[in-house]
């Protein structure tokens, strides 16, 4: 089985070092893994991915959603991906081991709830329209991801800013449509309370916002 990992990384977010741990932990796990980097026409290269796609993004907030959808089902479309999964994955993600096994189970897609305990930063309302974190799923079924892509470009759907993205994974997972494993958020999309907070049982930790200033810290205290 080969593992297919993809990212978005985008020039303007200046991500490029996020992203560059986020490579090297999927380098130290799963080093088979092919990983490829979505991103637009000026951000650089992050080393150790085998491709770099590059297309025209538009930064408008209510655009910019639709344009990486997009991106990444022409990327999906082009890649020989066949029946192994495909793992999308923010600039933000550290893996702090190898989620193989969680690859071999029978599904659609893999996704984490959005935890109600509010350890995401996010009230109660935007759990109930956002009930899903994108930032850590595994698509093993080519139509979920060209579901996704249409939703999000169809004609009069509301426009919803940056979380437009999630609103629409949302609605794709919801439709009964696809077959869905509900992942661990505690073990599959942790984020992480401070530089100390540590559990050696995480597999995929999301430094979301700020956390991303102290993200180095955290990997060399914890994975140096």
């Amino acid at each position: 089985m080969t593992t297919f990992f993809a990212f978005n990384q985008m020039s303007p977010y200046n991500d490029t070092p996020y992203a560059g741990l986020m490579v090297g932990s999927i380098r130290k796990h799963m080093p088979s893994a092919q990983i490829q980097q979505i991103s637009d026409k000026t951000a650089e290269c992050v080393p150790g991915v085998e491709n770099q796609f590059k297309m025209q993004i538009d930064y408008d907030k209510d655009r910019y959603p639709r344009d990486w959808f997009s991106m990444l089902y022409a990327m999906y479309s082009v890649l020989d991906v066949g029946d192994n999964p495909f793992v999308h994955c923010d600039a933000d993600i550290f893996f702090g081991g190898d989620v193989t096994s969680v690859l071999c189970d029978e599904y659609d897609i893999a996704i984490c709830r959005r935890p109600a305990n509010g350890d995401d930063d996010t009230g109660n309302l935007y759990r109930i329209f956002h009930p899903y974190n994108i930032g850590f799923m595994v698509f093993k079924n080519p139509l979920v991801v060209k579901a996704c892509n249409s939703v999000i470009n169809a004609d009069g759907l509301p426009l919803r800013s940056w979380d437009l993205g999630q609103h629409v994974v949302g609605l794709v997972v919801n439709s009964g449509e696809f077959k869905v494993k509900l992942l661990d958020s505690n073990i599959y999309n942790r984020t992480p309370k401070s530089v100390d907070d540590f559990d050696e049982s995480v597999k995929v930790w999301h430094f979301k916002g700020d956390r991303k200033n102290w993200m180095p810290e955290w990997v060399s205290k914890h994975y140096g």
